[in-house]
């Protein structure tokens, strides 16, 4: 089952990525960005602050009242080099979703049945967000 699992997100992960590959894909971080059916956001490398304890968080917040309150949206966190995709997690209204990620660049792919409203962000101790949480 476990493994079904795990193919199952797989696919539905790639068919995200090949969708989201024809978009344009939004930096990281975002905020107040809008999300209509599949978005991608990826590490402004240039930008990116740098992590020396190879630990980061990546955040993202679903804003109240965007889209429907009763479907969550869904979140994958991948590492550019694609290799590695954690997810998919549920993400409900005025919630955030957070992930514990290496020092390698990341980007994160949001699904939603409906148009919602979200901040994309990366924490860490040793560089302050520009996000609250």
């Amino acid at each position: 089952m476990k493994k079904q699992l795990l193919t199952l997100s797989m696919i539905i992960f790639l068919i995200a990525g090949v969708y989201a590959q024809s978009t344009t894909p939004m930096p990281i971080p975002s905020f107040n960005a809008n999300v209509t059916s599949i978005s991608t956001f990826v590490e402004v490398l240039s930008t990116a602050p740098f992590f020396t304890d190879g630990k980061k968080e990546m955040k993202v917040k679903k804003y109240e009242n965007s889209g429907d309150n009763f479907q969550p949206a869904r979140v994958w966190f991948f590492s550019l080099d694609q290799t590695t995709v954690l997810g998919p997690f549920e993400l409900f209204d005025n919630n955030i979703v957070s992930q514990e990620v290496d020092s390698r660049p990341w980007g994160v792919i949001i699904e939603s049945g409906t148009q919602i409203t979200v901040d994309v962000w990366i924490y860490s101790e040793e560089a302050s967000p520009s996000a609250g949480n």
